[in-house]
């Protein structure tokens, strides 16, 4: 049996069978049957080649053992990417998601990923594999920031008025329709006597979205 040997396998998943066999060519009445010798999905096993002899002249021969290791493979993620996004507020709801084909067997779910408010949304996307197989893969990070938003004020005025004593009360008040949301107070806007009176329209807005 000298010219008989069975080698090892080391190779990585890729999804078909792996077989271990004999080589070399086996002595006139002598033939081989197998025991664990294949596999496909990654892991460690050990083959067992047995011998089986018709001549009863002659002696048994010891079985053979080789191992099978097949590695897991790792997911190539080249092609997906998860990339910050800065935008403004307009009362609809963002979300961030890769970018890029996923793999075949590679799924995708997110934490954080989405936001309506003004503020920064810290995203996360976890990838799920088959584990058995494949390596875990490293989840990615991107930044989803909403800015707020500004309103159009220049619609509006609140302009000086000049006017004579005639008794009765006078008011400055804004010119112009406040944007949706937007809401005004006035300090100091009025006086029935002759005088200067320095007028204030404070304005009031959400600001958790909307710059003051």
């Amino acid at each position: 049996m000298s010219g008989i040997s069975f080698e090892s396998i080391f190779t990585t998943y890729d999804g078909t069978e792996h077989v271990a066999l004999i080589s070399g060519k086996l002595p006139e009445g002598v033939t081989v049957s197998y025991e664990s010798n294949k596999g496909t999905n990654a892991g460690i096993y050990v083959a067992i080649a047995k011998f089986t002899v018709d001549d009863p002249n002659y002696g048994d021969i010891e079985d053979m053992r080789t191992t099978i290791i097949i590695n897991r493979a790792t997911i190539d993620m080249s092609g997906i990417s998860f990339n910050d996004v800065t935008t403004t507020y307009d009362g609809k709801e963002k979300a961030l998601t890769i970018a890029g084909v996923l793999p075949k067997g590679v799924k995708v779910r997110y934490s954080s990923n989405k936001g309506t408010n003004a503020g920064v949304y810290n995203a996360v996307a976890k990838f799920t594999v088959d584990t058995n197989n494949y390596y875990a893969i490293e989840n990615m990070y991107a930044t989803l920031t909403i800015n707020k938003a500004s309103y159009d004020m220049s619609g509006i005025s609140f302009d000086d008025v000049t006017t004579t004593y005639d008794g009765k009360e006078k008011e400055l008040t804004l010119m112009g329709i406040l944007p949706n949301g937007v809401t005004v107070s006035y300090e100091s806007n009025k006086g029935p006597n002759a005088g200067v009176y320095n007028a204030v329209a404070k304005f009031t807005v959400d600001t958790q979205n909307y710059n003051e």
